[in-house]
């Protein structure tokens, strides 16, 4: 059995210079099925949050299953950083997905400007030994009131020698390769990424998704596993534990900010802490 100890990418926070209009809801969810044929036959575990501000979201996720030739386990921190890995050696369908939104209203005040969402992708690992009918799917998506602002993924498909899978790469290219020594390994490296959420008007009100899925098929005895690996456990350290804080910001920024990091946002929470 891998170890795990996984954190991916996101959750954003704003912080405005005027009143914040928030919703966020955060969920993770596996589930594995040993025969899509027959229905309501799905093993499942879920685990979510919801608030209308971040001060609600005051919990971690947690989540996992397990069984005969299979298992899956993952959690989402309080911010967003979440991990998670999964494992399928017979067969059936294994999927995970985590999925994070929140509403946010621009200042009533200012003008028009170009918005990005800024995320870490922390890197992972995929290995797929299998016949041709086996498969890992991966897909990341970011939308921006429905409307898809980055999309990433690839497809791993077996082949008749259980060791050279063909590998499908699709949307933006965030670094993911195949290991030329090990081909039926895909490596996803370390990496900052960025997406557009075009012009946003004084007083808009966005809506922000982040969603990551993947899904393992196999037809048999395989051997297909799935993995994130957390930066912060590099030593030393890639970067500082606040620049792995994904934001939401104006490009560019005002002189008068008002948009600001959720590492601003840890450590106003923190002195709040401490003086009470």
């Amino acid at each position: 059995m891998i170890q795990v100890k996984t954190t991916a990418i996101l959750l954003f926070s704003c912080l405005m210079a005027t009143n914040v209009s928030a919703a966020i809801e955060q969920k993770i969810i596996f589930s594995y099925d040993p025969d899509l044929n027959i229905p309501f036959n799905s093993i499942q575990d879920s685990d979510n949050i919801s608030g209308a501000t971040p001060a609600d979201i005051n919990r971690a996720l947690l989540a996992g299953i397990s069984g005969n030739g299979f298992n899956a386990l993952g959690s989402v921190g309080e911010f967003g950083s979440y991990g998670l890995s999964g494992q399928l050696f017979g067969s059936g369908e294994l999927r995970a997905q985590v999925y994070i939104r929140a509403d946010v209203d621009a200042p009533a005040f200012g003008i028009p400007r170009t918005t990005d969402a800024n995320f870490i992708i922390d890197g992972g690992s995929f290995q797929l030994l299998a016949d041709p009918n086996s498969s890992i799917r991966f897909v990341l998506t970011l939308l921006a009131d429905n409307r898809s602002i980055f999309q990433s993924g690839f497809d791993i498909i077996g082949d008749s020698t259980f060791v050279n899978p063909s590998v499908n790469f699709f949307g933006t290219d965030i670094g993911a390769v195949q290991d030329p020594l090990n081909p039926w390994k895909i490596d996803v490296p370390f990496s900052f990424q960025s997406a557009s959420l075009g012009v946003i008007n004084p007083g808009q009100s966005v809506e922000f998704v982040y969603q990551l899925d993947i899904i393992a098929t196999a037809v048999g005895n395989e051997g297909i596993s799935f993995k994130f690996e957390d930066p912060l456990s590099i030593t030393p350290p890639l970067v500082d534990v606040n620049g792995l804080r994904p934001t939401i910001s104006s490009v560019p920024l005002p002189a008068s900010v008002w948009l600001f990091g959720s590492s601003l946002i840890s450590l106003l929470m923190g002195r709040v802490r401490r003086k009470n």
